[in-house]
């Protein structure tokens, strides 16, 4: 009996063993046994990969899926796999950002290989999403790549990632401040699994902080603190943009100054967009949403300066509620301190 033979023999009893139980510590055993004896066996190392992958062994997984491509011919499905690994690796951001890199470059192969598959077209969307997150700036170029491919995705993705999908979509939409279609695609990723708890606690997360503007721009707390009135007056030009000068919409060309009163909630590194309520001139307040700013640490009382201020309407129905009243409407997407 050869190696080759032996290792044959411990890869049937590891793959029998996996089809019957993924989770046996002796699965691994047997194929990592199997694959020292018969380094050059593709299977083998394609069965490795799909095990680490379930296992969320990143980089164990990242190894078999590259010796598989090196030893197979062309395949889309080990470049799509290998992609959506990547997006799981590295612990600090300059760690991760060249795993996303890799990932967008891995996931475009697979596409290359097949532009109808679209399961390859969800790995593009999540590695161009992943790859926003770990940016401390808004890449609007990412968000924008992400949601082209998910949609594209969406047509006939594997069922194993339709709920992960939806949930993905909902969270790039959160990103935008488009909480509406946010709460859709959550609600979308929960029909999908209805054990799936993340969306869930995500809408009910939205829900409260829509909930937090609306209370904050109705009782205006801030104004009772008499300074406020003075610093309008001192820090803002006598001549600056009014919110009401602003059309719904984009308002490309035109300069709003804002005073900061206060944040939405706490500010975090990860916080983009980054959402305070503001005044102009007149007093009039109104939440921002900050997706770029030169200066990550803004406080209370700065004067913020958004250039080509986008207006966004905030009348969502979130958990069938009107959280939102419709005269409440500013919703600043760019700005800079």
């Amino acid at each position: 009996e050869t190696e080759e033979d032996q290792g044959m023999l411990l890869f049937l009893k590891g793959r029998a063993l996996y089809a019957k139980d993924e989770t046996d510590p002796h699965v691994a055993i047997y194929l990592e046994d199997s694959v020292r004896l018969c380094p050059n066996n593709l299977k083998i190392w394609i069965t490795l990969g799909e095990l680490y992958l379930r296992q969320k062994k990143w980089e164990y997984s990242k190894h078999a899926f590259e010796m598989a491509i090196k030893l197979s011919k062309p395949d889309k499905n080990l470049h799509k796999k290998l992609s959506l690994v990547l997006t799981k690796l590295g612990k600090s951001k300059g760690e991760q950002l060249p795993f996303r890199d890799r990932a967008i470059v891995e996931a475009k192969k697979s596409l290359e290989l097949d532009v109808t598959d679209c399961d390859s077209w969800y790995a593009l969307g999540v590695a161009h999403f992943e790859r926003f997150l770990i940016n401390p700036d808004y890449n609007g170029d990412d968000l924008q790549n992400a949601l082209k491919a998910l949609h594209l995705a969406e047509k006939s993705v594997s069922t194993s990632f339709k709920a992960d999908l939806f949930y993905n979509r909902g969270e790039i939409y959160k990103h935008m401040g488009e909480y509406n279609k946010a709460i859709e695609n959550y609600v979308r990723s929960v029909k999908e699994d209805p054990g799936y708890l993340l969306p869930k606690e995500v809408i009910i997360e939205i829900d409260e902080m829509l909930k937090k503007i609306s209370h904050i721009l109705e009782k205006k707390p801030f104004l009772k603190q008499k300074h406020i009135n003075k610093n309008l007056v001192t820090m803002l030009p006598e001549n600056s943009l009014k919110f009401k000068d602003l059309q719904i919409g984009s308002n490309p060309g035109k300069t709003l100054e804002a005073y900061v009163a206060t944040f939405v909630k706490n500010i975090t590194p990860t916080d983009i967009p980054l959402i305070v309520i503001a005044l102009d001139r007149d007093g009039f307040c109104f939440p921002i949403l900050l997706f770029s700013f030169s200066n990550p640490l803004i406080n209370y009382g700065d004067v913020i300066v958004i250039h080509n201020p986008e207006i966004k309407e905030l009348t969502e129905k979130v958990l069938h509620k009107e959280i939102i009243d419709k005269r409440y409407i500013a919703i600043l997407k760019a700005g800079e301190k």
